[in-house]
């Protein structure tokens, strides 16, 4: 008997059956793919940038802040016993003009005789340079914009824009090879000159001799560093990069798991039908001598096979959504991203969960379908099927409920990690499907009473026939329940965030214009130097009230990098931010004063709040600063400190302009942007009105919130074609029913309404409680998440968002029935009455 050969037979005969299982185990496959490698591809990006920049050194010495600070110390540290060599860096951000191209980079002033001790790259073409203004850079980064050996460029610099000549193409080694050529290389004294860092550097780089104590050097060398400048081991960790990418990973891997789960239930919905509709084929197996474990495997095998084709296509599918993932990621965090690097890991990681979902939705179909003895088989209905299940299963359903719920709470205290909440979302979904059964026949009562006076006795019918499948009908309700409760607590979270981005947009992006170069870059905190003569522009310009100039600092409180966004306070000023804690005159005034205003994320992860004290490292050792407020804020991922200019000064001497914030005279807005702008044009800077800043801000978050709407309405699909397949059995059950009741007068027009309250019934018993489970969904995930954000984000219910979701998946029930209706409308009584 081959096993095999029926399988495949099998499988070709149920061609939207097939379909619909491979569509399953695709979806959460390409999921995972897709999640796996968009994170590994930002953590490799970061890590690959930091490792062109540090290369292979042992320390680093850096000023608290990200001051530059003096040469003279390049020699004190070199004569520390054990250091083999101190390498002098000057870092700036800026950015590359070639003809209409500009890219955001970061350039390096070297000294090209000692450098490639420290970092790996070769030059393949022209000579390193060591004086004027010459380049070097990428060979792959040169190619992509189109720049040759010996052609002129344009950078960004305090000096306004200047012309550089390429004199070298590089090739990086190792990790910093993907570094997507975002590092340039110039001589050390033009980098100074040119950035107006005369005598100053940015950061030393130390390497060590082989061998020698390590703990004992970095003391020696942490003695000749005055107060404010330090010594650490190269760290590959970025906390602000990290916590602005965690929100969107958190919320993809939750639809990921959401995925999975629809998955599971819809491949054990499938089996289950399977088995019921071969139930006599099977019966007859048993009695010509097939046992029990071979019955098991006849189903196990169909299931896996199925499984295997949809991880291939999922996997497919999920290297295709990876590379938009990576682009809306690069969009976040404002940077370029390389493309995605398949690894085989995430495919591993594919097959894993595509046979494990395709191998948890069948065993219990494929269990029961060998527990089947012959006598058995050859029945209808069977008993199991009119009970439904046995009390452990809702008993297991209330202990599920009861861990989510924990779990909820452990994360909501900031006792358990947010990625909790994807299990705790999980077990309370799979919790309610597992108490669903009790509630499918009063649920089906009342609603079979309720629609009774628009379809009739027919109703009454459809009510019958799903009792008389209890078990397929539960499960059937519960796919149609995890697909609109995920749905619309996923979508509910997702419209909550976007309405706490907007209300932060209107609140803190106050200004007519802004006038930058770059956004302070993710990875180091630093943003492209604006020429010091813009500012001396925009202020003599006609009709403009008012120019507000920003810097951004890298700095540190304690174990956590924070950005502090530095402008000028006056007393009397009413200050622009979304506040959490205070009240915005008294953060004005307290700015104004010295004290500072600190992100909700950074108040929460140090659990400091409005009146506490904040220790920040600066160049005069560790300084306390009271805090004004609390403030909402989606730069660097909420960890940010605001501070007034004369403070920030004292503390980092600070130098140069990120932005400037440009209020015009009312009524003269149209005539001070034409103005600006041409400026802007003219420099080779960024214009944006309010309104465009607004608007980027917003599409951000919106490639990733696309995805999330992709996986929902996947899983609706699939939820629909659950709602076919057993609206297809139970007609293949009533066939014999159908025609008794057509002998005695039953209409073609009765028996579609029959179908049609059928698919209701499921709806209303599977759309109703999923829609307000997800309103409870969307609310423990908006509570959970406290903890990454630092302030509530509230939730909204909006009725009308409920009431359209149930009437479209209503509508998509309806829909699903009118085939298997119009199926049940056209038996032939001679077929039916024969049928059995």
């Amino acid at each position: 008997m081959s096993f095999w050969r029926m399988t495949l037979r099998e499988i070709q005969h149920r061609a939207v059956r097939t379909g619909l299982t491979v569509l399953s185990v695709a979806l959460g496959t390409a999921a995972v793919i897709s999640v796996a490698l968009t994170s590994s591809t930002v953590r490799m990006a970061q890590s690959s940038m930091f490792a062109a920049l540090v290369g292979k050194t042992d320390f680093l010495i850096t000023a608290e802040g990200g001051a530059s600070f003096d040469t003279g110390l390049l020699q004190s540290v070199s004569q520390v016993s054990g250091v083999r060599t101190a390498v002098p860096t000057a870092q700036r951000a800026t950015l590359l003009y070639v003809g209409d191209k500009r890219a955001k980079t970061q350039i390096l002033g070297v000294d090209s005789d000692v450098d490639q001790l420290v970092r790996d790259y070769e030059v393949v073409a022209g000579e390193m340079p060591s004086a004027g203004s010459a380049l070097a850079l990428d060979e792959r980064f040169a190619k992509s914009m189109g720049i040759e050996l010996g052609s002129e460029v344009k950078l960004l610099t305090r000096s306004g824009l200047q012309t550089w000549k390429v004199a070298a193409f590089l090739r990086h080694q190792g990790a910093s090879s993907l570094s997507q050529g975002g590092v340039l290389y110039g001589p050390l004294r033009t980098v100074q000159t040119q950035f107006r860092i005369r005598q100053k550097l940015d950061r030393i780089e130390v390497l060590i001799d082989p061998g020698g104590d390590r703990e004992g050097i970095r003391k020696g060398i942490a003695e000749v560093l005055p107060v404010g400048v330090g010594i650490k081991a190269p760290a590959q960790d970025n906390q602000m990069a990290d916590q602005t990418i965690r929100s969107a990973e958190l919320g993809l891997t939750l639809a990921t798991a959401f995925a999975l789960m629809i998955a599971v239930f819809t491949i054990f919905n499938t089996f289950q039908m399977v088995v019921g509709e071969r139930r006599r084929q099977l019966g007859i197996l048993r009695a010509i001598g097939a046992t029990r474990k071979q019955i098991q495997g006849f189903v196990m095998r169909e299931a896996l096979m199925l499984g295997a084709i949809g991880t291939v296509v999922g996997s497919l599918v999920g290297v295709v959504g990876a590379f938009f993932l990576v682009r809306a990621t690069s969009q976040v965090l404002q940077t370029g991203m390389p493309d995605p690097q398949v690894h085989w890991w995430p495919f591993a990681l594919a097959v894993v969960f595509g046979l494990g979902i395709s191998w948890a939705g069948a065993f219990l179909p494929a269990r029961r379908a060998g527990m089947l003895s012959p006598s058995e088989a050859m029945q209808v209905v069977i008993a199991s099927e009119m009970r439904g299940s046995s009390w452990r299963w809702p008993a297991l359903g209330g202990l599920l409920v009861a861990l989510g719920a924990g779990l909820h709470l452990g994360s909501f205290l900031g006792l358990l990690s947010m990625k909790w909440t994807i299990a705790a979302s999980v077990s309370i979904l799979v919790g309610i499907v597992f108490l669903l059964p009790l509630m499918v026949e009063p649920t089906s009562r009342w609603v079979q009473w309720l629609i009774r006076p628009l379809l009739g006795v027919e109703s009454g019918l459809a009510h019958r026939q799903l009792l008389r499948h209890r078990s397929r009908t539960a499960m059937t309700a519960s796919v149609l329940f995890i697909a609109i409760s995920t749905g619309i607590g996923l979508g509910l979270t997702i419209m909550d965030n976007i309405r706490d981005v907007d209300v932060w947009c209107s609140r803190a992006l106050v200004g007519d214009f802004f006038v930058r170069a770059t956004m302070p870059d993710m990875s180091t905190g630093r943003s492209a130097d604006l020429s010091d003569a813009v500012g001396e522009e925009l202020r003599a310009m006609e009709g403009i009230e008012q120019v507000t100039p920003l810097r951004f600092v890298s700095a540190r409180s304690g174990e956590n990098s924070v950005i502090v966004v530095i402008r000028k306070y006056q007393e009397a000023d009413s200050v622009s931010f979304d506040v959490v804690d205070g009240k915005a005159n008294e953060i004005g005034a307290g700015l104004a004063n010295g004290e500072v205003a600190i992100g909700s994320v950074l108040s929460e992860r140090l659990k400091i709040h409005r009146g506490d004290v904040l220790p920040m490292e600066t160049l005069s050792g560790v300084r306390e600063y009271r805090i004004a407020g609390v403030v909402n804020d989606y730069i660097a991922g909420g960890l940010t400190v605001y501070m007034d200019r004369g403070a920030a000064e004292d503390a980092f001497q600070v130098e140069g302009q990120d932005a400037y914030i440009v209020d015009a005279m009312p009524g003269r807005e149209s005539e001070v942007e034409s103005r600006v702008q041409a400026l802007c044009q003219a420099e080779g800077l960024l214009f944006q009105s309010n309104a465009d800043l607004v608007e980027m801000i917003r599409s951000m978050s919106r490639g990733v919130n696309a995805g999330l709407w992709g996986l929902l309405a996947l899983g609706s699909a699939i939820a629909s074609f659950g709602l076919v397949n057993t609206l297809s059995m139970n007609i293949i059950e009533q066939t014999r029913e159908i025609g008794l009741l057509r002998v005695v007068a039953m209409t073609r027009a009765q028996v579609r309404r029959m179908i049609v309250s059928q698919a209701l019934l499921l709806g209303i018993v599977g759309f109703v409680p999923g829609a307000l489970m997800g309103g409870v969904i969307a609310y423990l995930i908006n509570l959970s998440t406290y903890t990454a954000t630092g302030h509530d984000v509230e939730l909204v219910l909006r009725p009308w968002f409920f009431f359209s979701s149930v009437t479209l998946a209503m509508v998509m029930a309806v829909a699903a029935s009118l085939v298997p209706a119009e199926r049940a409308a056209r038996i032939h009584l001679k077929t039916a009455l024969g049928y059995e």
